[in-house]
């Protein structure tokens, strides 16, 4: 797989993938319409919306815990090291490398675990927000 090849894939991977909710939508509303509008309108919220934000939560959940272990025992080694009178400053400079360095993958998960809590907020706000009952088209003519 060469540059060009990789290029593409992200260039037009967010592309591709709006296009496959597009047509995941399409396909819900055409199946669900017909029996009850909000519960389809429900349907696609929670499918679209809500599983994938809470999936994106879960999986930055599951990967902070272990990196927040890696800081830690990472903040113990420079404490250690930087108390220690023999240390030279390559090794304080190390220590304090490698502890900046899980503070940033830290950071970076608990960022997407709050996009993540985001759009299942903006799944659940929609959801609540849908009217009971379908609004009748021709009610206001």
């Amino acid at each position: 797989m060469g540059r060009r090849s990789i290029f593409v894939y992200f260039a037009l991977g967010p592309l591709l993938l709006l296009r496959l909710i597009e047509k995941l939508h399409i396909f819900f509303v055409r199946a669900c319409l017909g029996r009850n509008a909000v519960k389809s309108r429900i349907l696609i919220l929670l499918l679209l919306v809500v599983l994938p934000g809470f999936s994106a939560s879960a999986v930055c959940a599951y990967y902070l815990v272990p990196e927040w272990a890696a800081l830690t025992a990472s903040n113990q080694n420079y404490r250690r090291v930087s108390a220690s009178p023999s240390a030279t400053e390559k090794e304080i400079l190390r220590a304090k490398t490698a502890q900046e360095i899980h503070r940033i993958n830290c950071l970076a998960e608990c960022v997407g675990l709050l996009l993540g809590g985001i759009i299942v907020s903006i799944g659940i706000q929609g959801i609540c927000i849908l009217p009971q009952k379908p609004i009748a088209r021709n009610e206001g003519r």
